[in-house]
């Protein structure tokens, strides 16, 4: 397990409005973004997200969480942005 897991995933769900856009904007399926979405609310012992057929709404703690990982998301493909900056190898 890593720290990682789960949170991108979460981050695009909120930012699509939902697992199906989300998937497709991380080209990958929708089981396997609402599986890591719940594994991290397993790990956390919280409810990120709100489901119901039609819609996905964040809870009151999934809004926090995602405000304080959203940033670090952008800062983390900020950073691995540096390679073609620097020239990394």
């Amino acid at each position: 397990m890593n720290i990682w897991d789960g949170i991108s995933e979460f981050v695009v769900v909120v930012d699509t409005g939902s697992f199906s856009a989300a998937a497709k904007r991380l080209g990958v399926s929708t089981t396997y973004v609402s599986c890591q979405v719940a594994a991290l609310e397993g790990r956390l012992g919280i409810r990120l997200l709100a489901r119901s057929t039609r819609k996905v709404r964040m809870t009151e703690a999934g809004t926090e969480y995602y405000r304080r990982c959203s940033e670090l998301v952008a800062g983390l493909e900020e950073a691995n942005q540096l390679d073609s900056k620097y020239h990394i190898v």
